[in-house]
């Protein structure tokens, strides 16, 4: 089970409990921060840490810079594609024009695919590369 709570403007915090109630993970994100407060020893590993920071701060908007120049191009005719170049790589949205929901990410190392159609709401990051896991983020019923 994950809990997502933002406790002000510029900080989120991640816990992620097993469902028997174990914790293994307490993460904090801020602007340029990363703090892990908690992190079950097997997976207290750099490349574990850092998976985490990207995906959390690419799901959370918080890899953007404040301010970014952006490209716009129509797609297929329910999307829109924002394309947006920082420092860190390229990031393609492709977003819902009816509701404004995120469909998918594609950025630098991951994919993310957001359907809305389904229930529960599932987030899937699928990774590129030697470590490349799928990670399955599921709306609790």
């Amino acid at each position: 089970m994950m809990l997502v709570k933002r406790q002000d403007s510029e900080t989120v915090r991640i816990l992620i409990n097993s469902y028997f109630g174990m914790s293994m993970a307490d993460f904090e994100l801020q602007p340029g921060t990363f703090t892990v407060h908690y992190l079950l020893d097997a997976m207290d590993k750099p490349a574990v840490v850092n998976l985490f920071k990207t995906d959390f701060g690419l799901l959370l908007g918080i890899h953007l810079p404040e301010q970014f120049t952006a490209q716009k191009s129509l797609c297929s005719h329910p999307e829109q594609l924002i394309s947006v170049e920082t420092v860190n790589g390229k990031y393609q949205y492709r977003i819902n024009r009816e509701n404004q929901y995120i469909n998918q990410i594609k950025a630098p190392g991951v994919n993310v695919e957001i359907p809305h159609y389904t229930y529960p709401r599932t987030i899937t990051l699928k990774h590129r590369g030697i470590f490349s896991p799928a990670i399955v983020i599921r709306e609790m019923e």
